[in-house]
């Protein structure tokens, strides 16, 4: 089942997530259990229980994988997808595995650990108050790409497995996956000659499980082509592929904003017509909020560069689109010393005045200490690095996403103390970043109402 999703350029709100529920699901905390240890690697499932949860009960269950080329990310990456899933009645789960940068291991390693989880949820049902023929597996990208190796792929399982238990997902909620480990798709050369074990798109057969699967049109790091390709030969075996295309949106577009809720009541609906869900989906678009007036200036930011000798910034133009290139190349003794000021259009701005800065970066290099490279952002109500400011560190992802600051002036602001300072000395590490934005909103706009990405660090 096709559906397309048109974004319109000249759309003029942003809308924001809302539960029609009592409850808030991001109050669910998360119950971390190790389910696998490797020398000294222990690796856990950080479970997601519902409201007013009873162990007399047995619930459904999804087991979630996290993005990162197979390289980085952690659990955090579906934490808000297990919240709201918890909050809906199934037990969530968001799943560790071994990832390059930390452990040097391979997408094999990772695919075992993947399997692993899903045997040992299966495995230990009863203590874990869950049915064991209804564990769905989902994921973003590479996390997409463990989650359909599950359900596709027999064999690649690591060292004292209980073969007599099935890693078997019995579906698949699928977010912008890796599909294609030949090399008209992804990771081809990490695969080592080996892509046709380990690419789902080549080992479907009957008795897939049901998918549902979510891709932007123009995601430039799993190629679309995959995805159809993938339905195609889902629906020749005889399998449900419900596949959502989302036009002009490019990787991990369904995390944030109106595309966050679109897609997960999407989920919820998939779940609910499989009998893992009862009832309506209760995210919700809240809200119209105005986009703000921007204030970056955009000739001017331009021309951003640097001040030091130890770091450099080199822009580019790539589908139209200006972006820069920030390298660190030696850690500096202060982080102030690798600083640059973001240009923006200046005014005066009463108390209360609500701001948002966003932007979408991802890593390219980073120390092995770091994993994933860092920013600290300095909002400033005054010209001084302390005071009445705004600073937030952003561990930043090896896939483009976007990131969310939001603020709101604790004091009246006069023009000439309005500033934006990006800091990137965090030992050597290099990341590129676009779209940078700044946007002032009218007055009566609340704090809550607008979008925050998490620190991940």
């Amino acid at each position: 089942m096709k559906k397309n999703r048109l974004c319109l350029t000249c759309i003029i709100v942003l809308l924001f997530i809302g539960l029609a529920s009592a409850q808030n699901y991001r109050e669910i905390k998360a119950e971390a259990i190790e389910y696998k240890k490797i020398d000294t690697i222990s690796l856990k499932l950080h479970i997601y229980k519902p409201f007013n949860f009873n162990p007399n009960t047995t619930y459904k269950c999804i087991v979630f994988f996290h993005g990162g080329g197979w390289s980085s990310g952690n659990h955090k990456a579906f934490k808000k997808h297990a919240q709201y899933l918890a909050s809906r009645g199934l037990i969530a789960i968001s799943a560790d595995y071994r990832i390059h940068n930390k452990h040097k291991t391979t997408p094999f390693d990772a695919l075992e650990d993947a399997k692993s989880a899903i045997r040992f949820v299966r495995k230990h049902s009863k203590s874990l108050h869950i049915d064991p023929k209804m564990i769905a597996a989902g994921g973003g990208s590479a996390g997409g790409h463990l989650a359909a190796a599950c359900g596709t792929i027999e064999g690649l399982e690591g060292q004292n497995e209980d073969l007599s238990i099935s890693s078997k997902p019995n579906a698949l909620v699928l977010y912008n996956p890796v599909y294609d480990n030949s090399k008209n798709g992804f990771g081809y050369r990490r695969m080592q000659g080996r892509h046709l074990e380990i690419s789902p798109l080549h080992n479907i057969s009957k008795g897939a499980p049901p998918t549902i699967v979510f891709f932007g049109t123009e995601d430039k790091t799993t190629p679309v082509a995959s995805s159809k390709a993938y339905e195609k030969r889902m629906k020749e075996v005889g399998s449900r592929c419900d596949l959502f295309l989302y036009e002009g949106q490019e990787h991990t577009f369904f995390n944030n904003g109106r595309y966050f809720v679109e897609t997960l009541r999407e989920t919820d609906a998939f779940l609910e017509s499989l009998g893992y869900l009862q009832g309506k989906p209760t995210v919700t678009l809240k809200k119209e909020l105005s986009i703000g007036t921007d204030l970056v200036d955009k000739q001017k930011v331009y021309y951003l560069k640097t001040k030091s000798d130890f770091s450099k910034i080199t822009k580019s133009e790539k589908n139209g689109t200006l972006q820069f290139l920030v390298e660190t190349i030696k850690e500096p003794k202060f982080i102030e010393n690798y600083a640059t000021s973001i240009p923006i259009e200046k005014d005066n701005y009463p108390k209360g005045t609500v701001f948002l800065l966003s932007y979408d970066a991802k890593t390219v290099s980073a120390s092995s200490k770091t994993e994933e490279a860092k920013i600290f952002w300095s909002i400033k109500e005054l010209q001084l690095y302390k005071g009445k400011n705004i600073a937030s560190t952003q561990s930043i992802s090896s896939e483009w996403k976007t990131y969310y600051i939001p603020m709101e002036a604790k004091e009246s602001i006069k023009k000439e103390d309005l500033g934006i300072v990006m800091q990137y000395g965090f030992r050597p590490q290099s990341f590129l970043i676009k779209n940078i934005k700044f946007r002032v909103f009218p007055q009566g706009t609340k704090l809550r109402e607008l979008p925050r990405t998490e620190k991940n660090l």
